[in-house]
């Protein structure tokens, strides 16, 4: 490979203008803000979906619960008519 440094290329450093030192703070903490939101955005969006999921699931299964204590409490009941209705 050649070392040697062609005059009629321009150098990256001649194309990219870099900011003043005391611009590069600030745009730094600007762009670390930003990506910050985003990532707070992003994960708020995947909890919520998460949060919602487990809402479905315990609402499906408190519902199941409820159902089926309901179905072992009608059953002696009934029985317990039944039994009560019958005359001696």
């Amino acid at each position: 490979m050649n070392q040697t440094t062609d005059n009629t290329i321009p150098l990256l450093t001649e194309i990219i203008t870099m900011p003043a030192a005391a611009e590069t703070p600030a745009l730094t903490a600007a762009w670390l803000q930003q990506i910050r939101q985003e990532i707070q955005e992003d994960l708020m969006q995947v909890l919520l979906v998460q949060v919602d999921s487990m809402a479905d699931t315990f609402k499906t299964r408190v519902r199941a619960s409820l159902e089926q204590a309901l179905a072992e409490t009608q059953e002696p009941a009934e029985k317990l008519a039944k039994f009560e209705n019958i005359k001696c």
